[in-house]
């Protein structure tokens, strides 16, 4: 008897985690570009995600799992809209449609930002990349961060905005010079 190497495949819901990892804030970015609700984005994202786990048996790994998992969230925006319809605010299909279609447009250039943010925010001195490293890859409070740097809460406030003015000035630029070569 040979021993035959099969590929080792990887199972289904590691696939469905892999990709919804990867792509996940594409979706709640799109969901809450559309509904301008942070509340019912984390409800329509919550639908969308269920959803798309539900339905991954039918998804053809040869095509686009983000446009798929965009179209579905679509779905699960009109659905929300129209379980809401109720309130004083409700836009009819017809907008939705051009929403979405501009929201769509927004999500390609999703990337391209993330890119330049990893970049610039290389290009910050190291104290600064600390005090993001603790805020966003740690969770730490503002008031810990404070603490924990030894300064106060205006200085760390102060030293925040700075930052943003620097990594938003820093990744236009960056956009900028990649439409200039396109």
């Amino acid at each position: 008897m040979t021993n035959q190497s099969s590929k080792t495949e990887i199972p289904l819901d590691a696939q469905f985690f892999q990709l919804l990892m990867a792509h996940q804030k594409k979706f709640h970015a799109y969901i809450l570009a559309s509904l301008q609700n942070y509340n019912d984005a984390q409800d329509v994202m919550q639908e969308t995600t269920t959803i798309l786990w539900r339905k991954f048996s039918e998804f053809d790994p040869d095509t686009d799992f983000v446009a798929w998992g965009l179209t579905i969230a679509k779905f699960q925006i009109l659905r929300h809209l129209k379980t809401r319809s109720r309130s004083k605010l409700c836009f009819n299909s017809d907008i939705m449609e051009a929403i979405s279609k501009e929201t769509s447009n927004q999500i390609g250039q999703i990337d391209d930002r993330l890119l330049a943010l990893r970049q610039c925010r290389n290009k910050l001195n190291e104290r600064d990349q600390t005090l993001l490293k603790w805020r966003f890859d740690e969770n730490i409070s503002i008031q810990q961060i404070a603490e924990k740097s030894g300064r106060t809460l205006q200085a760390i406030y102060k030293n925040f905005s700075r930052i943003q003015q620097a990594l938003m000035n820093c990744i236009d630029t960056a956009i900028a010079r990649k439409k200039v070569s396109e």
